[in-house]
């Protein structure tokens, strides 16, 4: 219908055009992830460890690029760690194969770590987690006083080829379980020995798995947006079983 040259709308074409307009102005509600409850996850399920930071040791020569194999600071490991503080870490697929997963090759003595926002886990950090125990064993040659490569928690044995060697009665080990100190001198001087013993797994971090995570939240009641980091993954690998070079 017409009234002259102007078209006539009715109500219920009006009606539906204000809902068509409200419609399109409607906005879904903004769903926001909690940073907070990842962390508390962590710190509920995560394993102790002591966290160091890595930095280059200075020892580096400048004209082979290989640190120093004597270093009394990095004992040639090319790596200073820094600043250690006890954390909650999740460590998840600590595993003994060799798997292809959708990362890749994923080496024997790797898993997967998930620090807490709040660590800014970098390249070569080094994570020690305290409650568990693995063996270790390595060739020492013979000073006197000679430096274990970890901590010890317990000899299991020293031997010299067929000849076994006591704790209390040919060596003791120092207070801080670095080192076998000799009380007799049935071994001759830079004579090589081996030492099995038990230690707390030391892990290095090898390289982000997920490195950029974070989101944007509402802040308040101004609805102010803000960024706020998430959980890092890096992924690990037990120290003794880098080779040499990596």
């Amino acid at each position: 219908m017409s009234n002259g040259n102007r078209p006539v709308i009715d109500g219920t074409q009006i009606a539906k055009a204000i809902e068509v307009i409200n419609t399109a102005g409607m906005m879904a509600p903004r769903v926001d992830l909690r940073p907070e409850l990842f962390d508390t996850a962590i710190q509920q399920q995560g394993y102790r460890m002591i966290w160091e930071q890595a930095m280059y040791c200075s020892c580096y020569a400048s004209d082979s690029e290989q640190p120093a194999y004597v270093c009394d600071s990095c004992y040639g490991k090319g790596y200073k760690y820094i600043n250690p503080q006890e954390i909650r870490a999740l460590a998840t697929s600590i595993n003994g194969n060799k798997d292809l997963d959708r990362v890749g090759l994923n080496e024997m003595g790797t898993a997967y770590l998930t620090a807490p926002s709040t660590c800014n886990i970098g390249y070569r950090d080094r994570f020690t987690i305290v409650d568990f125990t693995t063996r270790f064993s390595e060739i020492l040659s013979s000073t006197g006083r000679d430096r274990l490569r970890y901590p010890a928690k317990e000899i299991v044995a020293v031997y010299q080829l067929n000849q076994e060697y006591r704790r209390g009665v040919h060596f003791n080990l120092t207070e801080d379980n670095m080192y076998l100190e000799w009380v007799t001198d049935e071994l001759e001087p830079d004579s090589r020995y081996s030492v099995l013993y038990d230690l707390t797994p030391v892990y290095i971090a090898m390289g982000p798995i997920h490195d950029l995570r974070g989101t944007y939240t509402l802040k308040g009641m101004k609805g102010m947006e803000g960024f706020m980091q998430l959980p890092k993954q890096f992924q690990i690998k037990r120290e003794d079983f880098l080779a040499d070079g990596e």
